[in-house]
C-alpha cells in the first residue's frame, strides 16, 4: 500500500476496542470544560480533528513526500546523465583519434575492433550475472571505472597494452548499458532521452607537423591524463551522488530476471523470427557507419588533408548536429511518421558516400569537411534513435531478447568496420558500406510493408 494511502487509513480507522468518535453535540457540551481547565488537562483532551481538517492533513503529507520523491528521482537521472556525458566525452574523444595518433601497427583500429568483439561476448553473459551480484548502482560504478584501464593503456600504447585494455572495457559496456537502462527503467515506473554530445579536445601543435605525423607526446599525455581522470570522477560522481534502488523494487526486479543462459538461448532463438532476420543488415550498419566515421574519415579526410590536430573541430560540428537531432527527432516523428525519417537519414549517408568516391579534399576545403560531418551526425541521429524504437515496436513481447540482439548485431558492425579499416582501402570500404545500407534499407522497408498490409488485414503472417 503507498504511503500516501498508509496514513490516510491511520488517520480515519479507530484502534481496535477503540469507543466510536463523540457526537458532535456531545463535542459542543464539553468543549466549555476543556477551555477552562489547566493548561496541561486542556492538552490531555484536545478537540478531536474534523474530517475536512484530517484529509487537508494527509493531502498536504502525502504531497509533500511525492515532491521529495520527484526531486530525488530527477536528481538520480540528471546525476546518470552527467557521469555519461562526461565518461563518454572521454572514451568518444580518445577513439575518434586512434586512427591518428596511434596508427603504426594499426594498434588504434584493432583497439577498436577488440572493445566490439569483447562486447559480443559480454552482451551475451554479463549482464545478468554482474547486476544481480553488485546492484545496478554499484555495476555503473565498476565498470565505468573499468573504462579507465583503456584509457590509461594511451600512455604507453602497444599492442599488449592497448589490446588487453580495450577487451577489459567491451566486457564492462554490457554491464554499465544494462544497469542504466535498468536503472531508469525501474525509477520511471515508480515515478511515471537524454542526449549528450561528444566534445573532442582540440590539440593545438606549435611545431611545424606533417599531417599525419603523430603529435607531440606531451601532448597526449596532456589529453589522455585529462580523460582519464573524468572517466575516474565519472565513477566516483556516481558512487556518491547515486541513490540505491532497493526503494524502487530492485530486490523484486533481480528474482524475476532471465537467467543468463536462457537469455542466451532466447537471444540465439529470437533469431529465427523473419522481422529479426530482416533488421539484422540495418542494425549492422548502425555499427559500420559510426565505425567508419570514428576510423577512416577521420584519418582518411580529416587528418590527411587538414590535419590531426583538426580532427577535434570537425568532431564538434559532428556531435553537436547529432544531439541537436537526436532531440529534435522524436518531436518529428510523431508528425510525418517513422518511414521519412530513414529515407531521409539513408539520403543524406548515400550523398556522403557518394562524396568520398570522388572528394579529394585540400586544407583550404575546411567547409567541406564540417559539412560532410554535419550530414552523418544527422543521419546517425536517426540511426541510434530510431533502429532502437523499431525494436520495441516490432517485437514488444520478446524486448529482452531483441535488445540482446540489437546490441549483438551492432557491435559486430563495429568489429567488421573496425578490422575492415587495416585490410580494405578506401573505396572498397565505401563500396561495402553502401552494399550494407541497401541491403538494410531493403529490410526496413519490407517490415514496414508488412506492418502496413498486416494493419490494414490483408497479411496474416506473423511476425514472430
Amino acid at each position: 500500500m503507498p504511503p500516501h494511502e498508509e496514513a490516510h487509513n491511520a488517520a480515519f480507522e479507530p484502534e481496535e476496542g477503540a469507543s466510536s468518535p463523540p457526537a458532535a453535540s456531545e463535542v459542543a457540551d464539553r468543549s466549555p470544560e476543556v477551555a477552562d481547565s489547566p493548561p496541561e488537562v486542556a492538552s490531555k483532551k484536545p478537540d478531536p480533528m474534523s474530517l475536512e481538517e484530517a484529509q487537508n492533513h494527509v493531502a498536504t503529507s502525502a504531497g509533500k513526500f511525492e515532491r521529495r520523491e520527484r526531486w530525488k528521482i530527477l536528481k538520480n537521472v540528471v546525476a546518470i546523465s552527467f557521469a555519461f556525458m562526461c565518461l563518454f566525452t572521454s572514451f568518444q574523444g580518445i577513439s575518434n583519434l586512434q586512427s591518428s595518433i596511434n596508427s603504426e601497427g594499426g594498434v588504434g583500429t584493432m583497439s577498436q575492433a577488440a572493445v566490439y568483439l569483447a562486447l559480443i561476448l559480454s552482451c551475451l553473459f554479463l549482464p545478468s550475472l554482474v547486476i544481480k551480484r553488485l546492484t545496478c548502482k554499484w555495476t555503473m560504478v565498476v565498470c565505468t571505472l573499468l573504462y579507465s584501464v583503456y584509457l590509461a593503456a594511451q600512455f604507453y600504447p602497444r599492442p599488449f597494452t592497448m589490446i588487453p585494455g580495450a577487451i577489459v572495457l567491451g566486457l564492462a559496456a554490457a554491464p554499465m548499458w544494462s544497469a542504466k537502462c535498468t536503472y531508469l527503467t525501474q525509477v520511471s515506473h515508480w515515478a511515471g532521452g537524454v542526449a549528450s554530445a561528444a566534445f573532442i579536445g582540440e590539440m593545438c601543435s606549435a611545431s611545424n607537423n606533417t599531417n599525419l605525423e603523430r603529435p607531440p607526446e606531451s601532448q597526449i599525455y596532456t589529453m589522455a591524463g585529462i580523460f582519464l581522470a573524468l572517466a575516474v570522477a565519472c565513477s566516483g560522481f556516481i558512487a556518491l551522488t547515486l541513490d540505491k534502488l532497493d526503494r524502487y523494487g530492485e530486490k523484486e526486479r533481480a528474482s524475476a530476471d532471465t537467467p543468463p543462459l536462457q537469455l542466451l538461448l532466447a537471444t540465439f532463438t529470437h533469431m529465427k523470427k523473419p522481422y529479426q532476420l530482416l533488421v539484422i543488415p540495418l542494425t549492422m550498419w548502425s555499427g559500420f557507419e559510426q565505425a567508419f566515421i570514428m576510423a577512416d574519415f577521420s584519418k582518411a579526410f580529416v587528418s590527411c588533408a587538414w590535419g590531426i590536430h583538426r580532427v577535434g573541430l570537425v568532431f564538434i560540428v559532428y556531435g553537436i548536429v547529432d544531439s541537436i537531432c537526436s532531440f529534435s527527432f522524436g518531436f518529428i516523428i510523431k508528425r510525418v511518421g517513422r518511414v521519412p525519417l530513414f529515407l531521409v537519414a539513408a539520403a543524406l549517408n548515400y550523398g556522403a558516400l557518394a562524396a568520398f568516391h570522388h572528394w579529394l579534399p585540400r586544407p583550404d576545403e575546411a567547409l567541406g569537411f564540417f559539412l560532410v560531418a554535419a550530414a552523418w551526425g544527422a543521419a546517425d541521429a536517426v540511426w541510434q534513435t530510431q533502429i532502437n524504437a523499431l525494436y520495441g515496436v516490432i517485437f514488444p513481447d520478446t524486448a529482452e531478447a531483441a535488445f540482446s540482439n540489437y546490441r549483438l548485431w551492432e557491435s559486430l558492425g563495429y568489429a567488421i568496420a573496425f578490422i575492415n579499416a587495416e585490410l580494405l582501402c578506401l573505396r572498397h570500404k565505401v563500396d561495402l558500406l553502401i552494399a550494407v545500407l541497401t541491403v538494410g534499407m531493403i529490410g526496413y522497408l519490407v517490415i514496414e510493408l508488412l506492418e502496413r498490409r498486416r494493419a490494414r488485414g490483408s497479411l496474416k503472417v506473423s511476425k514472430e
